[in-house]
């Protein structure tokens, strides 16, 4: 059923850019699109209605779906162009209006790139936020120590960026996609005479203008995103590692007679506890006894600090016997192997953000390269001059570089729409 709809409506929306740049160029010729392309417009609007109408079943906007083949369904494939392949200076005038009207041989290749970096981003989020105690280690807390983010928060916040971030270079996308729509009628009117060729070429750059100011705010915004995470990774994984080594230091061997090195295993265990979990969970399924996790639970529904906590679970420990104390003590140190698994997981975030980083990095330096070609062949190059010209053969070669990328940015939308991401 979302197949049938996001064909549909991809097609429906293929339809009206077309009427769009038909209207833009002659009226008259649109006439004759409406009697081909109409009837197929209105069907699958009313295919679409159909479904909807039909369908009760809830949606859960913010659903992750895994991802599974989709990763090698994404092939990457760069666009053919012999233009493209030529240095610059050797290139006819005529043979550079193809290259800058064309797209850059390496755009449909960064496009999917970050497709396929995304779905895996999002893949590996889905499992991690499905991991088993996140929601019960605190990763820091503020600077006041009056409020905790656990691991399960870091995530969630990380995905909850990402989504704000990738959505604003949806713009960018769809500008392409419509552009490789148009880029098809557009050839083919300046090879029939309809369309001036310095109009056109002057048609893309406007586009491909508005397409670089998008990947150039997405570009800055993951490049703080990053910064941001890995700061956070940085904080989460002292904190741990310190916590571990606390534990680690914690001494089983306490005697009844010793009440001063109790006192001391006292405070060092609420220490603990205090600052490292945010729910009795984890303890609990380690054997920490029950009062103890009652004091933890009571404390932190009460929206209390860490100091808060540290006292409330110290008054309990105060009042176990030794033998209970280092009961509690056996269930810390147990946890620690989870501790850093959990942490680890966090840190294979790590490198799949880093290549979704990078693969928008490179979408905008393609993209800044094609404008680059377009400003300079609109500033040193008279495109009215009779021995510039553009040859139904350089249509072809243009529209069918520019079908690939319309294919390639739908890929990329699939994988966004697929999030429930709405664009900016």
């Amino acid at each position: 059923m979302v197949q049938t709809v996001s064909g549909n409506l991809g097609s429906i929306h293929n339809t009206l850019v077309d009427v769009w740049g038909q209207l833009l160029e002659d009226p008259v010729m649109y006439s004759n699109f409406m009697q081909g392309e109409w009837a197929q417009l209105v069907q699958n609007t009313y295919d679409v209605l159909a479904i909807i109408n039909n369908s009760n079943a809830p949606v859960a906007l913010w659903a992750i779906p895994r991802q599974t083949a989709l990763h090698d369904s994404l092939k990457v494939h760069p666009v053919h162009h012999a233009i493209h392949a030529i240095a610059a200076p050797t290139l006819t005038p005529s043979q550079r209006v193809v290259r800058a009207v064309s797209p850059n041989v390496k755009l449909g290749e960064t496009i999917l790139s970050q497709a396929n970096h995304a779905a895996r981003f999002f893949a590996e989020l889905d499992a991690l936020l499905k991991s088993p105690f996140l929601k019960d280690i605190i990763g820091y807390w503020s600077l006041n120590k009056t409020r905790s983010h656990t691991l399960y928060d870091v995530v969630v916040a990380l995905r909850s960026d990402y989504i704000q971030t990738l959505s604003s270079e949806s713009n960018a996308i769809e500008t392409l996609q419509n552009l490789a729509i148009l880029q098809d009628f557009h050839s083919g009117n300046v090879v029939s005479g309809k369309l001036p060729l310095k109009r056109f070429v002057s048609s893309t750059s406007i586009s491909i203008r508005i397409v670089l100011n998008s990947t150039t705010t997405t570009n800055d915004k993951f490049r703080n995103s990053a910064k941001d995470f890995e700061a956070v990774l940085r904080v989460v994984n002292a904190n741990i590692s310190a916590v571990e080594q606390r534990i680690c230091d914690l001494d089983e061997k306490l005697d009844e007679a010793e009440e001063a090195k109790k006192q001391r295993a006292v405070r060092a265990v609420a220490a603990i506890i205090a600052l490292t979990f945010s729910s009795s969970t984890l303890l609990t399924s380690f054997g920490l006894i029950g009062p103890v996790a009652a004091a933890l639970d009571l404390a932190i529904q009460t929206g209390a600090g860490a100091a808060s906590v540290g006292a409330s679970v110290t008054a309990v420990l105060d009042s176990l016997s030794t033998s209970d104390l280092v009961t509690v003590i056996q269930s810390l140190k147990a946890t620690r192997h989870t501790l850093q698994h959990s942490v680890d997981r966090l840190k294979k975030i790590r490198p799949l953000f880093s290549a979704v980083v990078s693969s928008v990095s490179a979408l905008n330096g393609t993209v800044h390269g094609m404008q680059d070609v377009l400003v300079g062949i609109q500033s040193d190059v008279d495109l009215g001059r009779n021995d510039v010209t553009f040859t139904h053969e350089d249509s072809k070669v243009t529209q069918v570089a520019w079908t690939t990328i319309r294919d390639d940015t739908q890929v990329w939308l699939d994988v966004v729409n697929k999030q429930g991401i709405d664009p900016q």
